[in-house]
């Protein structure tokens, strides 16, 4: 596993037959908000699978990286099915289900699982909608259905490392496309308003825009720009990490990646996409660890 306000470029040109986004888009946060927000919609159910592969050991303090003194890493699989279903027209239900598979480690210490993540719903109006171009509202929620009561060997696993974060939070945000001859250009914008319980995740702004430029019949080349930026998460018990007035130090920062890849589309609606995400900024609050490259896989299709 969405736009910098390319849904103002969007309304720019004139409106050709727009291929499908590729199925590669999608929040890289820990807890990705949800995933392919600017597929077209159509007929049927829409299916969306995205997958991503990271391994976070690089700690970073701010801008810089630091000696990871403690062997930190962080080895991730998080998987996202999403379905979408226009049951009247512009209006468009989606339902996101995420799978994550993490491997921890600290020194010789190892902690893993594997687990169901907080499903969500939303709702997609498009406002806007002509042949090769939509714009979209979004709205919804996430809801606590993943653990936050996980063990790893007998041991719990603390709240950031669990595949749930124990609240219902908000969504609310806007999604488009747009052909321009015969690229298409995509995206979406996200924010994510966590509520509060013993641990609180920081609230979180996410937005994504992509290219997609077919070189065949079948081939396509995309381009990807992801960027996110999370507040500090909050905390009621205090600890080395958690200031007096709740705050987590070690929590929020802004990143910036590039996504370049490929679209493969077989047959009729169905499509292939793959593709490696590179760091290009990264600003941690505190210290935290990184990731380098991540590798994306995608398919999607349309189902009668």
């Amino acid at each position: 596993m969405r736009s910098i306000l390319a849904a103002g470029l969007l309304l720019a040109a004139p409106a050709n037959a727009a291929m499908t986004p590729p199925a590669m888009a999608f929040n890289v946060a820990p807890r990705p908000v949800i995933s392919g927000l600017a597929t077209p919609s159509g007929t049927g159910v829409g299916f969306v699978l995205t997958t991503r592969q990271s391994t976070r050991d690089r700690l970073r303090a701010g801008g810089n990286d630091v000696p990871n003194v403690g062997q930190e890493s962080l080895e991730t699989l998080r998987l996202n099915a999403q379905f979408d279903y226009e049951f009247i027209p512009r209006w468009t239900g989606i339902l996101s289900v995420p799978f994550a598979i993490n491997r921890f480690s600290v020194k010789d210490q190892r902690q893993a699982y594997e687990a169901l993540g907080d499903l969500s719903v939303l709702g997609r109006w498009a406002f806007y909608r002509e042949r090769g171009a939509e714009l979209s509202l979004l709205g919804g929620a996430k809801l606590p259905s993943g653990s936050t009561s996980l063990k790893s060997d007998g041991v719990q696993l603390a709240a950031t490392q669990q595949p749930g974060s124990g609240t219902t939070d908000f969504i609310a945000g806007a999604a488009g496309y747009r052909a321009f001859g015969r690229a298409t250009v995509y995206g979406d914008l996200t924010y994510k308003y966590n509520l509060h319980s013993a641990y609180s995740f920081g609230n979180q702004l996410a937005v994504d825009a992509g290219v997609l430029v077919p070189v065949s019949k079948r081939w396509s080349l995309t381009g990807e720009l992801n960027v996110e930026a999370t507040e500090k998460d909050r905390a009621i018990e205090t600890g080395p990490t958690v200031r007096a007035d709740g705050v987590v130090t070690n929590t929020g920062g802004q990143a910036v990646y590039l996504a370049p890849g490929l679209q493969w589309r077989p047959v009729g609606d169905l499509a292939f996409s793959a593709g490696v995400q590179v760091s290009v900024y990264q600003y941690v609050n505190g210290a935290q660890l990184a990731a380098g490259l991540s590798y994306l896989f995608g398919v999607s299709t349309r189902l009668p």
